[in-house]
């Protein structure tokens, strides 16, 4: 079993194992993409995008990933990523 977890300032936001993506931010859900692959261990990978006009000041923080795998033996390796920060600028709201 294999599964990755991208975080937000400690929370889950996204997450992916071998069923499939699922969304644990369910606003983010409605304005990003997430795009993964937990198939060749070597290769697994959860890329999450958000479309520039849909980025909001919500979005800046601390990002992390998570990923385990556990092994036939039953034994569980898990290796966290160092932490991003993401710091939102120049979002103007303009009125038509």
């Amino acid at each position: 079993m294999i599964g990755i977890q991208l975080l937000r300032s400690n929370t889950r936001i996204v997450s992916v194992n071998e069923d499939g993506v699922s969304w644990q931010d369910e606003g983010l859900k409605q304005r990003a993409v997430a795009d993964s692959s937990v198939i060749n261990a070597p290769t697994y990978y959860l890329h999450m995008t958000i479309d520039r006009q849909m980025v909001t000041k919500n979005d800046g923080g601390t990002y992390s990933c998570k990923s385990s795998a556990q092994y036939r033996s039953k034994s569980v390796m898990t290796e966290n990523t160092g932490n991003i920060f993401l710091n939102i600028t120049g979002i103007h709201m303009f009125q038509l």
